[in-house]
């Protein structure tokens, strides 16, 4: 090592006849601020030279006081606080030099207003020593008084320090210690001053946002910061795109927290941590501990909401979720597991940090499966689950019962369906095509969609329905949630009823289609006539096998001769709903009426009155004119018990001929006129 200095008075005849080299410092201690304690390697042997500065004039330090067999130097008086001194070791017998090391000096300053203690010393070797030089630097903090603490260690190099104050208000000594290995250790003065603490923790790392699939709600784990001052934590959450604190933690050793209020399968949730010491603000309104700012918004991490859209049809789930956010490292990877009916999760699939969807395909009916996200983050050493989301693979079915029950004609000849489905908890029906094959048709056509509701039993009304004009067949085509259309419930006919009518006997023959595709027995057909006045006559009971009535009517010669008929199919045993009446369409057939006119009478004779008789006819709207040879009206009746008498305005009438006009209707209200001549005779 090469240095500059002046010798004052060296000797070159002195020293050892075993020319032992200089002695070697082993360290410099500052003791009291004072004094200077050198420690040395060997008893004492060589000449001590000190400077102000490395390399000036070095100046001769005369009988130092030393102790424990000249190991120890002690040199007082000659310092103070800021007294930076440079010591080597000269051996004149063997031209010697050990190296030149100084005492550390410590500056501290105030900084921040006096939350931040700034430590500054000087380096004790010289930049070529560093090479060779071991250990580091020690910071030391005195609190309370008499209680050194080491607060750090730094490499040997840097000579400035930067300690943030976490204690509230107090008089803090600091010191810096070389350590050096295998030697003792170099200490510098105390220095201090007085400080307070104005900064708040640092802002917990947050370690993860996750779901405690135990419980069902997010979890949040952090760091505890350094500040041995933290009495707690604020935990923030993103509301809306506000910080809102949701809860306040008063233990500092506390680094997990579990949201109960969270809605893990709805919602994904934001969270950032902030921490509080022990010290108040009295800049805060109203005054509170100083508190770390949490993370701006766009910081905070989040949970993973996993969510999926079920498609029964083609047994299919599609899972997405939202990416983690946040990581210091960012995401690694997504795994992705799954568990079927109740078994332990299984690894489904490892995805990208880019992935945010997967499609599950060729699923087993009737199966439960449930899914679980596993976010990594790129150390491989943070996770975050997701909700546990679960999936009944139910296969839109159909029903295993579709019965058409009856198909029945009212007086209007819209005919009206009544069918039933089964209620198996797996049907899925998005509803009813009702289908129709009309007289004349080789083939099935929609008529009309009745929509599914959660019931058993369905009506459809056909308003446009030919029924009068033959048997009519349906049939009810069932679609599934998938939009099949292959399943088709019974097809049922109309009793379809055709009348044909002998007018000489006064009799009507009924004839009438078989009640075909119900599962139950047709147990009779009830055969109804509606007469005049709308009056419903039960008239015959057929049995199951009967398809043919005669209805004689020529002794009921007084009624208008209108006849409507219907019939009534009567089931028995319906296994599946309670309609076992089929109705008939309504067939009516006249017997047309019969008049019998006389073509002469005698005034004041026999007989002396001129009226007609009526069988099968309607007289509700009966009306008799008589008209003389220049057609003036003589006589003129709506009554059928009244008669001419051969007068007019009170006299006879010539004797001669007269023409008679007759209108009545026919039991179905046709207008019937009849008109001819009568001979008048006077006695």
């Amino acid at each position: 090592m090469t240095r500059s200095f002046l010798l004052s008075g060296m000797d070159s005849n002195s020293g050892s006849l075993d020319l032992l080299q200089a002695n070697e410092i082993e360290c410099i201690q500052v003791i009291n601020n004072d004094t200077i304690h050198i420690q040395l390697a060997s008893p004492l042997n060589s000449d001590l030279f000190v400077s102000n500065t490395f390399g000036g004039a070095y100046n001769q330090l005369f009988n130092p006081i030393t102790s424990n067999g000249g190991t120890t130097i002690e040199i007082g008086g000659l310092i103070n606080q800021s007294q930076i001194l440079w010591y080597f070791f000269y051996d004149p017998i063997d031209n010697s030099y050990s190296d030149t090391l100084s005492n550390i000096v410590l500056d501290v300053d105030v900084m921040n207003g006096g939350g931040i203690a700034n430590l500054s010393w000087n380096q004790p070797f010289t930049d070529s020593f560093l090479n060779t030089a071991d250990a580091y630097y020690s910071i030391l903090r005195e609190y309370p008084i008499g209680n050194w603490v080491e607060i750090d260690q730094i490499e040997l190099g840097m000579n400035n320090y930067l300690d943030t104050i976490t204690i509230c208000s107090a008089f803090l000594n600091y010191k810096v210690e070389w350590v050096r290995n295998n030697f003792c250790s170099y200490v510098s003065n105390v220095k201090g001053d007085f400080f307070n603490n104005n900064t708040p923790p640092d802002i917990p790392e947050i370690i993860q946002i996750s779901v405690d699939t135990t419980v069902g709600f997010t979890s949040i784990s952090w760091q505890i910061p350094p500040q041995e001052d933290i009495q707690g934590y604020v935990i923030v959450q993103n509301i809306n795109g506000f910080s809102v604190a949701i809860d306040t933690i008063w233990d500092p050793s506390i680094n997990y927290y579990i949201d109960f209020n969270s809605d893990v399968s709805n919602e994904s949730y934001a969270y950032g941590i902030a921490a509080f010491d022990t010290c108040i603000n009295p800049n805060s309104n109203p005054p509170f501990f100083y508190i770390s700012p949490p993370t701006a918004l766009d910081d905070f991490q989040n949970s993973i909401l996993l969510e999926n859209e079920y498609f029964g049809c083609d047994q299919m789930n599609v899972l997405s979720w939202n990416t983690y956010t946040n990581w210091p490292e960012g995401v690694f990877e997504y795994e992705l597991y799954v568990s079927i009916d109740g078994a332990p999760f299984q690894l489904l699939a490892q995805l990208t940090p880019n992935d945010t969807s997967y499609t599950h395909e060729d699923l087993i009916a009737f199966s439960n499966y449930c899914y679980l996200i596993k976010a990594i983050d790129l150390s491989q050493t943070r996770f975050s689950l997701s909700n546990i989301l679960c999936q009944e693979i139910v296969y839109p079915g159909l029903p295993e019962v579709a019965y058409l029950a009856t198909a029945s004609v009212d007086s209007s000849n819209n005919v009206s369906l009544f069918f039933f489905v089964d209620s198996a908890d797996e049907i899925e029906i998005e509803g009813f095509n009702i289908q129709a094959m009309y007289p004349g048709d080789n083939d099935y056509i929609n008529i009309g969609f009745v929509p599914y509701l959660d019931q058993n039993t369905f009506e459809f009304i056909d308003e446009n329905t030919p029924a009068d004009n033959g048997m009519i067949w349906y049939r009810v085509q069932i679609l599934d949630g998938c939009a099949n259309d292959n399943f088709f419930s019974n097809e049922i006919n109309t009793i379809y009823l055709n009348i044909v009518s002998d007018q000489e006997n006064a009799l009507n023959t009924l004839v009438w289609t078989e009640v075909l595709g119900r599962e139950g027995e047709i147990e009779t057909y009830m055969v109804y006539r509606v007469q005049e006045g709308g009056i419903i006559q039960l008239i015959y009971e057929a049995g199951s096998n009967e398809f043919f009535f005669q209805d004689n009517l020529s002794d009921d010669w007084t009624m208008d001769g209108g006849y409507c008929y219907y019939i009534e199919g009567i089931e028995a045993d319906n296994p599946h709903a309670n309609f076992p009446v089929s109705r008939s369409n309504e067939s009516c057939k006249v017997i047309e009426p019969r008049i019998w006119i006389p073509n002469s009478f005698v005034i004041d004779g026999n007989p002396n009155t001129f009226y007609p008789v009526f069988a099968y006819a309607n007289v509700s709207n009966y009306k008799m004119t008589i008209l003389n040879r220049w057609s003036q009206i003589i006589y003129e009746t709506s009554d059928i018990y009244s008669g001419w008498n051969g007068y007019y305005k009170g006299n006879q009438v010539p004797q001669g001929v007269y023409i008679y006009v007759i209108q009545l209707e026919d039991g179905l209200g046709k207008v019937i006129i009849e008109t001819g001549s009568i001979t008048v005779f006077s006695n």
